[in-house]
């Protein structure tokens, strides 16, 4: 059995993924493959492969959900523009990810992907264990959260000078230093990336706090 999830919000692509993989692995498993579309820590635990949607810059933060991985387990990150997400060192749940662009054509997925599959059956590339304090994910510092929660609340630049006391320039160089820290060039790419935080943090009002820098040894 081979266990697959397709997280996408694209249900077209999904059901081309879908076909794909069913084209792919039925002289080895014996068609014997389940797909999911939903991403939490019990279908994780069992995913030969993970086929993710990400935003921009998303690729550059924790996703605990990812956490409950297996060793050899394989993903897949969809994305669009471009240029493929860019984050040295990865985040090391995102360890043993191959990047396929929506519009690239099937042939060439298909080669990609079974190269990195045999790749990962041999030499699993994620750790046993790890611990959010070992990882390289992209953090903020306190002032840089107390500016995002505002800009994510609607204020604007003027607004959160006068609440944090700081000056205009001040709030522009924190926003800019945080579009800058997850390679993000809108505003739009900006909030779209608070979504998935506040998603990954299940909702909660405090959500981006989660991502305050930690204070490394």
């Amino acid at each position: 059995m081979i266990n697959i999830i397709l997280n996408d919000r694209d249900s077209f692509y999904r059901l081309g993924m879908q076909t794909l993989f069913s084209a792919l692995f039925p002289a080895e498993f014996d068609n014997r493959i389940a797909f999911t579309h939903h991403l939490n820590p019990q279908s994780v635990a069992v995913a030969d492969v993970i086929v993710m949607g990400l935003s921009h810059g998303e690729i550059s933060i924790c996703h605990p959900v990812l956490h409950a991985r297996k060793q050899n387990s394989l993903i897949i990150g969809l994305y669009e523009g471009n240029a493929p997400p860019h984050c040295d060192p990865l985040p090391l749940c995102f360890k043993n990810i191959i990047f396929v662009n929506r519009t690239e054509p099937l042939p060439a997925i298909k080669k990609r992907f079974l190269r990195s599959w045999e790749n990962c059956r041999i030499l699993p590339m994620i750790p046993r264990q790890w611990k959010c304090q070992d990882c390289r994910h992209k953090t903020l510092s306190p002032q840089q959260i107390n500016v995002a929660n505002h800009y994510y609340q609607g204020a604007t630049a003027e607004q959160i000078s006068q609440i944090l006391c700081i000056s205009i320039k001040t709030v522009f160089t924190h926003k800019r230093m945080i579009m800058g820290k997850f390679n993000l060039h809108s505003d739009y790419q900006l909030f779209t990336l608070f979504n998935v935080i506040k998603a990954l943090n299940n909702d909660t009002p405090d959500f981006l706090t989660a991502h305050r820098e930690l204070k490394r040894a």
